[in-house]
């Protein structure tokens, strides 16, 4: 591919993919309601990154935590039912240590050890689901953090953050599963979390330490501005994506393996059929 289509494929990626977030005609009546929170939100982030602001997170809640629970029409426990820990939590490489993954193939592991939500996206899903199961608030999707502010317009990939005691690096999206269907009673809800890239983050541990209730994040390193976590999604969820472009992805150090391994598999194969 020529280099300056490649520039323009990088370009549509920094400033998302807006087609992705026009609302499904199954959902127009809900969607009606839920544009002025949906505008609301790419505003002020597009606010900020042009005024330079510098990234912040607000309203820090957690840590969640959890032990596998039977997860209705799975047939299978889930570490997706969270509360909100009383006291400090230790993180270690692998995770909180009471904080529990049913299914350690999908989730957890080192490159998995901590997942982040950005909280202000719960208004818009319960403007979108007004029927789901469960009050659509911090901790109910499985996350180990929420907080208000950045998002993953912002977060980048290689971003290292002190949480607490604990120095954390972002290593990938969130890959939200069937389970989150499940959790609230809407189907879709994880398929809508992937179309509008409000998926939240994952973390290694840098540093193992305390993480007390409602903790301070500081943000120690920025990560390529060139790969925010919605930049990274938007060209794993392209199958056709430029093949300089999935190599410039794979080689940021800081990605998870998995990803940086999928991401050969589908350039090996777009080779092979050259």
């Amino acid at each position: 591919m020529k280099a300056h289509v490649a520039a323009e494929y990088r370009c549509v990626l920094m400033q998302g993919v807006q087609r992705s977030r026009r609302i499904p005609r199954r959902h127009s009546q809900a969607g009606a309601r839920s544009t002025t929170s949906a505008q609301a939100w790419a505003a002020n982030s597009d606010k900020r990154r042009r005024m330079g602001a510098r990234m912040e997170f607000s309203d820090v809640r957690g840590p969640y935590i959890s032990e596998p629970q039977m997860l209705p029409g799975f047939g299978e426990k889930s570490g997706i039912y969270k509360v909100a820990a009383a006291e400090p939590q230790w993180l270690s490489r692998l995770g909180l240590s009471n904080d529990s993954q049913a299914n350690q193939v999908d989730h957890g592991g080192v490159d998995r050890a901590l997942c982040h939500y950005c909280a202000d996206h719960y208004p818009r899903w319960s403007e979108r689901y007004p029927d789901a199961g469960v009050v659509l608030e911090a901790g109910v999707l499985g996350e180990n953090i929420a907080s208000q502010g950045a998002d993953e317009r912002e977060v980048r990939i290689g971003d290292v953050y002190r949480i607490g005691e604990a120095l954390v690096q972002v290593t990938q999206p969130r890959q939200p599963c069937a389970k989150v269907d499940a959790r609230t009673g809407q189907p879709g809800l994880a398929r809508a979390f992937m179309q509008e890239a409000r998926m939240g983050w994952l973390y290694r541990v840098l540093e193992e330490g305390w993480i007390a209730p409602g903790p301070v994040i500081e943000v120690v390193e920025r990560g390529d501005e060139r790969w925010s976590v919605e930049a990274c999604w938007r060209v794993l969820e392209d199958r056709r994506a430029p093949l300089d472009t999935m190599a410039e992805l794979h080689g940021v150090e800081a990605l998870a393996q998995h990803w940086k391994d999928q991401l050969v598999r589908r350039m090996d194969y777009w080779r092979g059929r050259a």
